[in-house]
């Protein structure tokens, strides 16, 4: 398996939910292959570990409240700005700086390449398994840009 298309997220809060409902949008398009696989995961962290090892490539897709970009906008995060998002734009992205450090440190099987897909989101913290209003609406277009953008990868 070479590429790990991972989505990160909390279905029970709200718009945190996105980027496990990207994934399995993508999965209804059949993108799972041999060379690319999709997983949803509500870990974060170093807790990605065994997630992530013996992938030669990563896309972490996942909520951002970065107040930065539209809601409903899909943007790629440098691994170099994962600090800056790390202060409570999404739980996710705390240790994921950590996660990689760690990883290269310590000569585990880590990705060669990591790249973090942001998805604007209105709520990531309100208890609810459904979207916002917001979010459901724009739900088919975030898929289609979270497509083209891990198809270039």
């Amino acid at each position: 398996m070479s590429t790990l298309v991972l989505g990160l997220g909390n279905t029970l809060l709200r718009d945190d939910g996105i980027a496990v409902r990207v994934i399995e949008e993508l999965r209804k398009q059949s993108l799972d292959s041999e060379e690319m696989e999709f997983r949803t995961s509500a870990l974060s962290g170093l807790a990605l570990v065994d997630e992530i090892l013996g992938f030669n490539k990563v896309v972490i897709v996942d909520a951002v409240q970065s107040e930065t970009h539209n809601i409903g906008e899909v943007f790629p995060i440098q691994e170099a700005e994962l600090s800056r998002h790390a202060r409570g734009a999404s739980p996710h992205f705390v240790g994921l700086a950590t996660l990689l450090h760690y990883c290269r440190s310590y000569g585990l099987a880590a990705p060669e390449k990591m790249h973090i897909l942001g998805i604007e989101v209105q709520d990531p913290f309100s208890f609810d398994e459904k979207l916002s209003n917001e979010m459901e609406a724009v739900l088919p277009d975030i898929t289609e840009k979270a497509r083209k953008w891990i198809q270039q990868f």
